[in-house]
């Protein structure tokens, strides 16, 4: 971790190897200890939001990682390793695109932004309880896509170029994505900048005083100076993108593909989320594809089954002939080697896997039959 910000883990007491119940415990206690409401000390206040910002960032698992490899940059800014937010390469969605992957698990990410007072106030706002300010101009990550799109076997096997549509948010262009046509804030005047809000409410106790957010401004202190109406002062509208994809070769189906900074542009230009696309692949004939492996079937004529000789078979890369082993019995497994399809981002090609199926016929001439009757007295 980088020495330079603030040290989160000195702020609540704990060592950096300290265990997610020993952080809560730490924090718990310091909230406790600093909350203004408790403590009249000038800088309790101040204290007390340090302590839940530290809190916020070591709870979550995701927000621990990046700060422990990148320091306090790293939950401001995504670390060095984030997901991309400028356009790159002339990429007109932003984000770096060039880097496939399978399918990862993206984890949840309901509680990145989520209040951290939960743990020691419950949901109430009540008798003291306190909202942590967010700012007028919040920028919150933007949520990740998921498409499916259909390809043919060949594209997917050899690789190319496809097009996709799909619809995201994208930065508003009339506000520039602040939500405000002059990007400027103001004071909110119904909490004087607060973001908190109190109410008397008679009760058969007496009456009790009560805090709330402000509900003009969502709790900021802020409001946004001449708002835009194109977007509803989110700074992001919803698009149509129409792209381009190389699909690399080997691809198969249910694959998927991940693209950082394809996905929704965050709120007030917070990051772009990432687009991933999963693969429908059509299959080539009747085989079916496992991966590099095809599997399909080869129907014999007894006589070539008990004989031998050679047999035309379309492979993905034309028709190929092959010698059929006399004696070969139903439900033997012939093997082609390299005529399965290519191996995902290898030159290297698969097996092409052919169950022997014997036909026997139905019907028969008389000079069959009596053929058949011969060899049935041999």
């Amino acid at each position: 971790m980088s020495k330079s910000g603030k040290d989160y883990y000195s702020v609540l007491g704990v060592a950096k190897t300290a265990t997610a119940d020993e952080i809560k415990r730490a924090y718990r206690k310091l909230a406790a200890k600093f909350h203004p409401d408790r403590n009249k000390a000038a800088d309790a206040e101040d204290q007390f939001k340090e302590v839940a910002e530290a809190y916020e960032v070591l709870s979550d698992t995701q927000k621990r990682q990046m700060y422990d490899q990148y320091g306090e940059a790293g939950v401001r800014n995504g670390g060095a390793g984030g997901f991309g937010g400028g356009a790159q390469g002339g990429n007109p969605m932003g984000g770096d695109w060039s880097q496939y992957s399978q399918v990862f698990d993206m984890g949840d990410m309901s509680n990145l932004f989520g209040g951290m007072f939960g743990d020691l106030f419950g949901n109430s706002q009540g008798m003291g309880g306190r909202r942590r300010q967010r700012r007028a101009d919040q920028v919150d990550p933007g949520e990740d896509r998921e498409v499916t799109i259909k390809i043919q076997f060949e594209t997917a096997n050899k690789g190319g170029e496809v097009t996709v549509e799909y619809e995201r948010y994208g930065t508003c262009k009339t506000c520039k994505g602040s939500g405000s046509t002059t990007q400027k804030t103001m004071t909110c005047a119904k909490c004087g900048g607060s973001g908190i809000v109190q109410y008397q409410q008679a009760t058969m106790l007496g009456n009790f005083m009560y805090q709330s957010p402000c509900p003009t401004c969502q709790g900021t202190g802020k409001v946004i100076s001449d708002p835009c109406h194109q977007c509803k002062t989110t700074g992001r509208i919803a698009e149509k993108v129409h792209l381009d994809i190389k699909i690399p070769q080997g691809s198969y189906d249910g694959l998927t593909l991940k693209f950082r900074g394809g996905g929704n542009v965050g709120r007030h230009r917070g990051e772009a989320g990432d687009l991933y696309m999963t693969l429908n692949v059509g299959s080539f004939l009747n085989y079916r594809r496992d991966k590099e492996t095809l599997f399909g079937e080869i129907e014999l004529h007894p006589a070539k089954a008990v004989l031998g000789g050679n047999f035309d078979i379309e492979t993905p890369y034309g028709k190929q002939t092959i010698s059929i082993p006399a004696g070969t019995q139903p439900g033997d497994i012939l093997t082609i080697r390299g005529a399965g399809a290519y191996k995902l981002g290898s030159s290297t090609k698969g097996d092409m896997k052919l169950t022997a199926r014997v036909v026997i016929p139905k019907k028969l001439t008389r000079e069959e039959r009596e053929k058949w009757e011969f060899i049935g007295e041999v």
